[in-house]
């Protein structure tokens, strides 16, 4: 595993993290695809940091490379989490060489992946996730249809006390295909438990940078 910190020039520089495959690892992944794992840095202690670690292993030894973002400013500046991603994912292809991206969110961070996909700003993004979601403004109906035909999964734990699944369920209902969603019974909103979780993620990601989502 090579470990790099990227740096950004925006008013709140999240914290980056680029991990990638070691040389010496032949799949028929290409290292030119990513998993972009967001979070808040005060959330830096949770419990979802352990499910992250177990997912980017799991995809380094595919072959796909992982980048860990952890915003420094409040979850209800969007707009400046949403600058953070687009100019860290430029960053990467221009740098790093790398030209596929899938978005993954927890808690609040899950409400910046959404919008960033249902936007489209970028071309680089291919594909969101959304981990036990908050967020602090309503996410419409209007937002969820506009991230199709760009795939999504949303998964969202039965134990969450502090999140509510209903949340998720309706997300996934105002969605339009392709999407997807895991609603473990025994995962809390830190993911303490993972059921399957790194399983589901790691798959997802795997079909999507192939381009074999269905």
């Amino acid at each position: 595993m090579i470990e790099k910190h990227i740096s950004a020039t925006l008013p709140y520089s999240p914290l980056v993290t680029l991990y990638q495959p070691s040389p010496t690892i032949t799949t028929n992944l290409s290292k030119k695809s990513a998993l972009l794992l967001t979070s808040y840095k005060y959330e830096s202690q949770r419990g979802h940091i352990s499910l992250y670690k177990d997912i980017m292993n799991e995809l380094m030894s595919t072959g796909i490379s992982c980048v860990e973002m952890k915003f420094t400013s409040k979850p209800e500046n969007l707009e400046y989490c949403i600058q953070d991603i687009l100019e860290i994912i430029e960053k990467l292809k221009r740098d790093h060489g790398i030209e596929k991206f899938v978005v993954a969110g927890w808690s609040f961070a899950g409400a910046i992946v959404l919008r960033i996909a249902a936007l489209k700003r970028s071309r680089l993004i291919c594909g969101c996730v959304t981990l036990a979601i908050q967020s602090t403004e309503p996410i419409s109906i209007d937002i969820m249809r506009k991230i199709s035909p760009l795939p999504i999964l949303i998964i969202h734990g039965y134990k969450d006390d502090q999140a509510q699944i209903c949340i998720s369920k309706e997300l996934y209902r105002n969605a339009l295909a392709p999407k997807g969603i895991y609603l473990p019974f025994s995962v809390d909103h830190h993911f303490t438990v993972k059921e399957n979780t790194t399983k589901k993620i790691v798959n997802f990601c795997k079909n999507v940078l192939s381009e074999i989502w269905e």
